[in-house]
Formats: C-alpha cells, structure tokens, sequence
C-alpha cells in the first residue's frame, strides 16, 4: 500500500489544473445574460446535418443530372429544383424559428432573474407600499412576457402590431399609464377624450397619424407622449400637437 501513495500522480507539486484535472473546469461562473449563453451554446453546438442550402444544391444537382429534358435548359433547370427550393424554404425557416425559440427563452429567463431582483429591492426597503408597488410590477412583467411571446410566434409572412413592435414601451403604459387614467381624479377628463395608443399600419409598419381622430388623444409608445390632432381653426394651426394630460397644455410638434 505504501507504494501507491509514492505514484507520479500523488505527488505533491505541480501546475494547478494540469496533470489529471486537466481538462476540466476551474471557473464555474459564465458571464453574459441567459439569452447571450443560450445563444452560444446554439453555435458553438451546431445540427450534425447538412445544412439548408447545401442540401438544395445537391438534390437540385442530382434531380438536374437525372432529369428528362422538358423544352430547354432553363426549363429542365426549374423543374430540377422545384422541390429542393420548397425544401430551401422549410430549412431556412425551421433554423430562424430555432434561433428566435432561443432567444426569448432567454429573454424570459432574463426577466424572471430581473423580477427576482426587484422583489428582493422591495423587500428591503422600509415603508408600507410593499404589496402595491410588487404587484404593479408583476403586472408590468407579465405583459412585458405576453408582448415579446406574441411577437415570437409571428408567422414569417406576419407583421407585428404596436404590442409586438414595442412590447416594452406599450406593457409599460398599459399598467401604468392606464391605471393613471383610471384612478387619478386630475386625469378624469382628459380621460375622457383618450382613445388608445397611436393608430398602427401593420402592412406599413409605421404609424397611421391620418387615422387619428380630430379633437382626440392618442398615446405615442416610442416618444412616451399623448398626442391629439388639431383641425385648422382662427384660434389655433392644423397640426398634430403633444397633450400635458395634467395641464392640458399643447405644443405643436412634426409626427
């Protein structure tokens, strides 16, 4: 037994990590947010298959070279890839869904880390609006999570409405900016002219402004602003214009 203990590799000495540790991980901790792991680990561990358009290169070649003449080159060519193309498409469009899968689970999980944090702020601070503030917060993280999930499960041919396109900026105003216009009476009759956020072009992608009622307000996601359109009259000049909804106070502003 005494022998054993007198091997090379019980031998006190040595380069930390080197011998037969070497190999293997001396640093447990992984920098970078869950999206930006999750997303590393997709490419440093790509499919074993061949990728998309490798395959279409291939199948098209060899329905080309076994192919029977149809009319021209140009013809047998088309008919050659008709279904190598259509399999393009399918490979193309499963790697995107793959790597946008990927990237909201990180999303979510970075939200979630980001709710357990600010539980843990409002827990430590002193005060009695505990319970209120938490659940305004849940809420806001809940549709923040609903938004970016919508926007994700976007067909290719699809486009985003406003939730989607600014899922941050719209979950934000939607608990607060809502329960505002709700509970604060200096808010009650600005509230009454409110009709919901900017009116949106989805086919576009930009904001419809023309669609905009005249005389009412509309919320601005991006710009954090209410904003109304003002018909020419004596008193004041056509535009669209920002609304203080406190103070009523306007300012004429380019959309």
């Amino acid at each position: 037994m005494s022998k054993v203990f007198k091997r090379p590799m019980f031998r006190k000495g040595g380069e930390v990590g080197g011998g037969i540790t070497s190999g293997l991980r001396s640093n447990f901790e992984v920098g970078g947010s869950a999206r930006e792991r999750l997303m590393k680990v997709y490419e440093d561990y790509p499919v074993q298959s061949v990728d998309p358009l490798s395959q279409f290169l291939i199948q098209g070649g060899l329905n080309l070279m076994s192919a029977t003449p149809r009319g021209g080159t140009l013809a047998t060519a088309a008919e050659a890839f008709k279904e190598p193309t259509s399999q393009l498409f399918t490979g193309l469009g499963a790697r995107d869904k793959a790597r946008r899968d990927i990237a909201v689970s990180g999303e979510m999980l970075d939200i979630e880390g980001d709710i357990k944090k600010d539980i843990e702020k409002l827990k430590a601070r002193e005060g009695t609006g505990l319970q209120k503030d938490y659940s305004a917060q849940r809420q806001f993280e809940k549709f923040l999570a609903d938004n970016i999930a919508a926007a994700a499960e976007l067909q290719t041919f699809e486009k985003p409405g406003i939730r989607e396109k600014f899922p941050a900026q719209a979950a934000e105003f939607d608990v607060y900016g809502r329960r505002a216009l709700k509970t604060d009476p200096r808010l009650e009759e600005f509230s009454k002219t409110f009709v919901d956020f900017i009116p949106w072009d989805k086919k576009s992608g930009t904001y419809d402004y023309e669609a905009m009622i005249p005389g009412y307000s509309y919320y601005h996601p991006e710009r954090k602003v209410y904003m109304t359109y003002i018909p020419q009259s004596e008193d004041q000049e056509a535009g669209y214009y920002t609304v203080d909804p406190y103070t009523g106070n306007k300012e004429l502003i380019q959309p």
